[in-house]
Formats: structure tokens, C-alpha cells, sequence
């Protein structure tokens, strides 16, 4: 059984044994919040830069 988000409950999907289960590739951890915000206050966007 797979459970697939739906709603408040899961739905439950019997795939059969034939089935072949695909999952995507994990994403990469987002960058440090510290770095995001200096990132943006050096180069606003649609600005000049600010440095």
C-alpha cells in the first residue's frame, strides 16, 4: 500500500505487484538565512546595489 496526501487523510493506493514505485530526488538544503539576507541587501532586486 501507498499512502498518498489527500486532503486531511491519506488515500490509500494498492499499486499491485507489477507496480513500479517512482520518488523524486530529494532537494539540496535551502542556503543559510544569514547569507540570504545579506545576499539581498547587497543587490536589491531592480536596484543598484546597495554596497
Amino acid at each position: 500500500m501507498i499512502e498518498l496526501p489527500y486532503g486531511q487523510r491519506p488515500y490509500l493506493l494498492d499499486p499491485g505487484p507489477h507496480a513500479t514505485i517512482l520518488t523524486p530526488p530529494s532537494l539540496p538544503a535551502p542556503p543559510d538565512l544569514d547569507e540570504l539576507i545579506e545576499a539581498a541587501l547587497v543587490a536589491p532586486i531592480g536596484q543598484r546595489p546597495l554596497a
